[in-house]
């Protein structure tokens, strides 16, 4: 992505792969997330990527990464720039857990983050 040095793979959906990278204007690392070669980039799919960005892009809430930017590859396809979050992923965490002595109030804040978040996206009429 122009402006961008891919820094190495975080994980991939049905519809995208999500890079960290440095951000060489602001001298600061994002995430990149990338349409797959799968998609053309006149696609439906193409079109739902560039919406998504541009609807989390209004989203301002501390459980819903921030969007920074949204461009196109040399080939067409979009990609979007947003906050990188740093640490483990849930299912690190929950995989790491003690099944002996669950920590309830820690899983329970962990689900109230998540559902505060999905919270405030549905009442911008966002459905995920």
């Amino acid at each position: 992505p122009p402006g961008y040095d891919l820094l190495g793979k975080l994980g991939h959906g049905g519809m995208g792969v999500v890079h960290r990278a440095r951000d060489r204007e602001l001298d600061r690392e994002v995430a990149v997330k990338i349409l797959l070669p799968k998609f053309d980039p006149g696609s439906d799919a193409a079109g739902r990527f560039v919406a998504e960005a541009r609807i989390t892009g209004q989203l301002q809430h501390p459980g819903i990464p921030p969007v920074y930017r949204v461009g196109t590859l040399a080939d067409g396809r979009p990609f979007l720039a947003m906050k990188l979050i740093k640490g483990e992923t849930l299912d690190l965490l929950l995989a790491g857990r003690d099944r002996k002595r669950p920590e309830f109030g820690k899983w329970l804040g962990v689900f109230e983050g998540v559902c505060q978040a999905v919270g405030f996206a549905h009442s911008n009429g966002v459905i995920h």
